[in-house]
């Protein structure tokens, strides 16, 4: 049985050119992407 579950995949830069090709393929694929501003992002 496939697993009906999406799994969740953070992408950080999901606004520049790769990171929109990245998150297009993933969702195709059936992933759940969790695409952050950087004003929404803090890493420190």
């Amino acid at each position: 049985m496939e697993n009906l579950k999406k799994k969740n995949i953070l992408i950080t830069g999901a606004s520049g050119g790769i990171g929109k090709s990245i998150k297009a393929v993933l969702e195709e694929k059936g992933f759940n992407c969790i695409t952050p501003k950087r004003s929404e992002l803090d890493l420190s």
